[in-house]
Formats: structure tokens, sequence, C-alpha cells
């Protein structure tokens, strides 16, 4: 009896957010008196932006932006696939930048982005963001 080989299809569907071991760390810090914009990312009264990069996952290039901001209204996260490049987007108070810059430099640190920009996350450990929290 034959079997027909059937190939495993291992490309990412990006709806539950792919896992994604952090490579490299930019930083820049800012005034919180203008505003900055990498891609398609504008982040108003902007205090700090990070820009994490990831291993490439299947044929695109994966970056997170955090960005930290003085404004009291936060834009929602956001999930973005270009031919060459997937690109998540979260913002947070700008009280928060230094907590997130010690914990994207972790040797452990990991990030998760997909679906709708929601699941946009940055953690010290692959498992925990395997675990996704429910909405309210």
């Amino acid at each position: 009896m034959l079997q027909q080989f059937t190939p495993l299809d291992l490309s990412p569907t990006w709806d539950d957010g792919e896992v994604i071991k952090v490579r490299g760390v930019r930083v820049i810090t800012l005034s919180g008196h203008a505003t900055y914009s990498d891609r398609d990312y504008v982040l108003n009264q902007a205090v700090g932006c990070i820009e994490i990069i990831g291993n490439r996952v299947a044929t695109r290039a994966t970056v997170l932006l955090i960005g930290f901001t003085l404004a009291a209204e936060l834009p929602a996260a956001t999930f973005h696939i270009g031919e060459d490049e997937a690109v998540g987007t979260m913002t947070l108070p700008a009280s928060c930048l230094g907590a997130y810059i010690m914990t994207a430099n972790s040797p452990a640190a990991y990030f998760r982005m997909g679906g709708d920009g929601s699941l946009n996350a940055l953690a010290t450990d692959a498992s925990s963001l395997r675990v996704h929290a429910t909405a309210a």
C-alpha cells in the first residue's frame, strides 16, 4: 500500500500571535515635545521608542515598536504584514519606559505579535507568551 506524501505547512498564520526571540534592541529617548515616526508608526509627545528586532519568521523580518508618550490618549496596538517585514506596535505611558528597556535587553527576551495587534507583548520567557490573557 502506498501512502501519499503531504507536505507539512510550517508557514505562520499570525492569527494567534507568533512568539519570536529578540535578536536586537535599539532605543531612542526624546523630550516629549515632539512627534516621533518610524515606518507607519507615529507617536505624539514621544518620550522614547524601543525597536525590538526578532528572528525571521518564514521570509519576513520581524520588528516590534514600543512607543512611550506623555499623551493621555494612547493609540491601540497594531500589527501589519508587509511583503518582507512583519511589524507590531504598542504604545504605553512614559513612566513605563525604563522597565521595558530592561525587559527587552534581557538575554532571554521574547516578544509576541499578531492578530489585530492586541496580542503584542514582551516577556523574559517564551512560555509566558504562549498563554493568552482573556478580555474582561
